[in-house]
């Protein structure tokens, strides 16, 4: 398979979406947020010439191939900042999860977790389905601190979910949290996360 380092993934991801395939407008933005904190308003004002859809509203719902478009584009911005288009994948995946954490939805969510990186965990895979219409998740426990996150025919590169996953752990307490992701096929992988449960 393609490393996300190369173009042609994209279109191959962009040829396995359909119409019915969305995203929640407010991803796109807070994609574009990260950015702008990161690399300014000209790399923003760059990116967006680029796209048809230069607009989005939070709650509405948007073809994930042109969120594929965004994001591909603003990952290569920040790879002069960050290092490679990779590690720009995974902080726009950070910045996935405090859009999502910061929304109405998404507070909720927090507040249900109650500070416990389980909980979160358990709830993962609807928080997922309230941002994306498409994909399936599964979450399973392999010990005290310890479990393992599958997705199938979800669209985005492995390091934008080990940069989610990471973030919302940490958003709800989690210490010393690793998330290590493989993926499968284009579409699928899987996501080996380990944290401090010791004090909980």
């Amino acid at each position: 398979m393609a490393s996300a380092l190369d173009d042609g993934e994209l279109q191959q991801r962009i040829q396995a979406a359909n119409s019915d395939d969305t995203v929640r407008g407010m991803i796109f933005n807070g994609t574009l947020d990260t950015l702008r904190s990161s690399a300014g308003g000209a790399a923003v004002d760059a990116v967006l010439s680029q796209l048809k859809k230069p607009k989005w509203v939070d709650l509405f719902n948007y073809g994930v191939a042109d969120y594929l478009r965004l994001a591909w584009l603003c990952a290569e911005a920040l790879s002069p900042k960050v290092g490679d288009r990779e590690k720009g994948f995974y902080l726009l995946g950070s910045s996935a999860a405090s859009s999502f954490l910061g929304s109405a939805i998404g507070k909720t969510l927090k507040t249900l977790a109650a500070n416990e990186p389980r909980r979160l965990l358990t709830n993962l895979p609807t928080s997922y389905k309230l941002a994306t219409s498409f994909g399936e998740r599964r979450m399973q426990f392999q010990g005290l601190g310890h479990a393992l996150f599958s997705m199938n025919r979800d669209f985005l590169p492995v390091s934008f979910h080990e940069g989610t996953v990471h973030a919302a752990l940490v958003t709800v307490g989690g210490q010393n949290v690793v998330v290590k992701g493989h993926p499968t096929a284009l579409l699928d992988s899987d996501y080996e996360i380990q944290w401090d449960e010791a004090s909980r």
